[in-house]
């Protein structure tokens, strides 16, 4: 499978496990393909917002032009037109729906990539390994129970911060919410070059706890200082602005 054909299935969301792999290898291997990943997911959300423009214009002007009588100047296509104006009726109220919070969870959250500790995906076990190799080995083959507890272990025995992020990050994969803000929440009054993008997902950690009002302060504060994934917090404070 070529680059492109993974970014396209990746834009679908229809990657499947090997394919994710794939993916994850081309990031490796080449660190513009995730510039140009983010490009095209933005690219796209650009285009369906523009489309959704189009057709509430469409059902506008289509509104309109029922001041005639529509039986008497269109009675040989009444069915078809009826058809027609059913299904723009359909688009428009789906349209208009709520964004749920756990849809707006799911189209942004993603674990972070670990770039702490380079790891051989063809190992069967880690064997002979240290204890930081051993969590993230667990973390990148997405054995998140056992990557939270040897990150819990890690942090507590030698206090590095960025094991605190990573078990974040796990207790969230892991819907366990509230110790994931909590975990975040400490991990915000430490300095390290991982507190911005901690940010982040503690703002999608309040969101997937249906708290709103304080997901929406924290992406404030990432678009105000334009730091990671500024652009993805932008797009989900519109959803809720509209919601």
């Amino acid at each position: 499978m070529n680059k492109d054909q993974l970014l396209q299935k990746y834009l679908d969301h229809s990657l499947t496990e090997e394919e994710k792999l794939l993916l994850e290898k081309e990031i490796k291997e080449n660190p513009d393909f995730q510039s140009e990943l983010q490009e095209a997911s933005d690219v796209r959300k650009a285009i369906i917002a523009h489309k959704k423009e189009q057709l509430k214009t469409t059902f506008k002007t289509l509104g309109q032009s029922q001041k005639t009588p529509f039986i008497t100047k269109f009675i040989p296509y009444s069915i078809a037109a009826s058809v027609f104006i059913s299904i723009l009726i359909v688009a428009y109220f789906l349209m208009n729906s709520p964004v749920s919070n756990e849809t707006l969870f799911s189209e942004n959250f993603e674990p972070y990539r670990n770039i702490i500790t380079p790891i051989e995906r063809s190992e069967a076990t880690p064997l002979n390994k240290s204890e930081e190799y051993v969590a993230f080995y667990e973390y990148e083959t997405e054995n998140y129970e056992t990557a939270l507890l040897e990150f819990t272990r890690l942090y507590e025995s030698e206090k590095t911060s960025y094991y605190l992020f990573y078990k974040a990050i796990c207790e969230l994969q892991l819907d366990k919410v509230d110790a994931a803000i909590d975990s975040f929440l400490a991990h915000q009054k430490l300095n390290d070059t991982f507190k911005e993008k901690g940010k982040w997902y503690l703002a999608l950690a309040y969101l997937k706890n249906n708290d709103r009002a304080k997901c929406k302060i924290i992406l404030e504060a990432v678009i105000q200082h334009k730091s990671y994934n500024y652009v993805k917090a932008k797009q989900i404070l519109e959803h809720i602005a509209a919601n």
